[in-house]
């Protein structure tokens, strides 16, 4: 691919507004946490969910060996733990952030939280396609979603008609 292309799709793609998830997962026995908006629900029967990690991101090799992650929906609240989990070259340790609750991949505050086991890893471009089946299902307070567009969180408005 071009330069010139991968610049514009890359633009194209920001202007794509997106919900913000912290996909979670455990390296040397501690909870880890990325931020994504690469995030969908798969399957209803039986319940599954996708994920999309970077091959180069150090966490990934860990999310497509591991035989359980989680899944945290995050709140307007939590841009902080959103840009907490997408620094690039620190650690991403959870500790401060989970609701311990279960298995330590639950983040406090999030609006839903999803827990999967591996069932998939498919290699895709710079990236990997994670798959997991749907184990436990956690509802948080019914808030505001966080939402990423034009590489900036922004806060959604709730509207009932």
């Amino acid at each position: 691919m071009n330069e010139h292309l991968k610049i514009e799709f890359r633009e194209a793609m920001s202007r794509l507004a997106g919900g913000v998830a912290v996909a979670t997962t455990f390296i040397e026995g501690r909870p880890w946490g990325v931020t994504m908006t690469s995030c969908c629900s798969l399957s209803m029967d039986p319940p599954m969910i996708l994920i999309c990690v970077a091959k180069h991101n150090y966490a990934t090799q860990f999310f497509i060996k591991c035989s359980t992650f989680g899944v945290n929906f995050l709140a307007d609240s939590q841009t902080d733990v959103a840009e907490f989990a997408s620094r690039k070259g620190n650690a991403k340790f959870m500790e401060n952030h989970n609701a311990g609750e279960p298995k330590a991949l639950r983040l406090k505050n999030a609006v839903a939280f999803v827990e999967c086991t591996l069932d998939s890893a498919i290699s895709a471009g710079d990236h990997y396609i994670v798959i997991g089946r749907v184990e436990e299902v956690g509802l948080g307070e019914a808030a505001k979603p966080l939402v990423y567009y034009s590489r900036d969180f922004y806060s959604v408005a709730i509207c009932t008609m």
